[in-house]
């Protein structure tokens, strides 16, 4: 059976989500809460946290999904806190129902994986076919069927760039949200976990921010003209992806090797 899929780096790929680093460790109980007023500020602009074609590309993830065209989609990071890649991973299908007004929430995003992971093979912070592969298997879900069946976005180029012919690499989303607007959007939590907890947060929340010592970050939104660029960059991707016939390429080099990976992958479960 078919099983294409869909992966996604988090940090300054799908976005620069450091700012909620603070919320959702601290408040986990009010995950639902930090995730409605996101949908707002995210879809008004106040908030620019999460690349804005993201948005876009859910919506598309969902039709793929619908129509069986893939099995799902996941997270794939580097990040040292699984809080924030689930949270990322909740936050996305939450986004996908209420924008679409679907009843319950569908699981288009099945799997986050961060630094450390049990998943991944321990220390590592490889991204490869194989790491992916174990980590499918090890959360019971199914393993890619070809090399050809995943598309992955990464801001970075990593092994996983040789190994299949979907890697696409993305303009590093350096947008910055400034934590002020954060903390504004997300204020009505205090009527949620109370005065002491929100205080609390707010001031581990600053006094945890990364300072930006090399001047990479920029604390305003993307412009219209790189919003363009991403979008025929992540659309067309996927267009491309999706418009492949299964087992229409023929055996490749990496496929063989993908073939060897994926062996080892099913051994281990």
């Amino acid at each position: 059976m078919m099983s294409k899929w869909v992966g996604f780096d988090m940090d300054e790929c799908i976005g620069s989500v450091m700012p909620l680093y603070a919320f959702v460790t601290k408040l986990p109980k009010a995950h639902e809460a930090i995730t409605n007023a996101l949908y707002i500020s995210e879809n008004a602009k106040y908030t620019w946290l999460l690349r804005p074609i993201f948005y876009d590309t859910l919506i598309m993830l969902y039709n793929a999904y619908k129509n069986g065209e893939i099995h799902g989609a996941f997270i794939f990071s580097n990040n040292g806190s699984q809080e924030l890649v689930d949270f990322i991973v909740y936050y996305s299908n939450s986004w996908i129902a209420k924008k679409l007004h679907i009843r319950g929430t569908p699981p288009i995003f099945k799997m986050g994986v961060c630094r450390g992971s049990p998943l991944r093979s321990p220390g590592s912070l490889v991204k490869s076919i194989s790491e992916i592969q174990g980590a499918l298997a090890k959360k019971g879900l199914p393993l890619l069927t070809n090399s050809n069946d995943l598309l992955f976005f990464d801001d970075m180029v990593h092994e996983l760039s040789s190994e299949i012919k979907n890697y696409v690499k993305v303009r590093p989303y350096l947008n910055l949200c400034p934590l002020d607007r954060v903390v504004n959007a997300l204020a009505d939590l205090e009527n949620i976990v109370g005065s002491i907890a929100w205080s609390a947060t707010v001031k581990f929340a600053y006094q945890y921010q990364n300072e930006d010592k090399d001047g990479r970050y920029i604390k305003t939104p993307p412009t219209a003209i790189e919003t363009l660029q991403d979008t025929l960059i992540f659309h067309q991707a996927l267009l491309r992806f999706l418009g492949q016939r299964a087992g229409a390429l023929k055996s490749s080099r990496k496929n063989r090797r993908f073939s060897r990976n994926r062996s080892r992958c099913r051994s281990r479960r």
